[in-house]
């Protein structure tokens, strides 16, 4: 009776064993942080080159002067909503391309993304 208990206790932990292994490992990989680039520097150095571009039309009036300002106050609100959004789509860590100084993994890099929704 005992041989069998023991051989039926081996099998059962054998198999508990082959079940928690994956699971555990799946765990450990979801606990791991995940991380995207986005880099805020372009989206900038692009807006700006939109509204200079206008800005320095020869016939450009005060009155399309004061919407490129407007254009680049809403801008600036459109970017922290998109900054505040996109971690939680991305489920990631979103730090700025400029903060990365190497990285043997490949990150997500989240700027064309960024700048379809800017409209850039």
């Amino acid at each position: 009776m005992n041989v069998r208990l023991v051989l039926f206790s081996g099998i059962a932990l054998t198999a508990l064993a082959v079940a928690a292994v994956p699971l555990a490992l799946q765990h450990l990989r979801m606990l791991q942080p995940k991380f995207a680039v986005l880099d805020v520097t372009e989206l900038y150095r692009l807006k700006e080159a939109q509204i200079t571009a206008s800005l320095v039309q020869r016939d450009a009036d005060p009155a399309s002067r004061q919407r490129l300002l407007e254009a680049a106050t809403q801008f600036h609100q459109d970017l922290q909503a998109l900054l505040r959004d996109l971690p939680k789509e991305c489920g990631c860590l979103v730090l700025n391309r400029a903060a990365l100084l190497g990285s043997e993994t490949e990150v997500n890099d989240l700027t064309l993304r960024a700048r379809e929704r800017l409209g850039l």
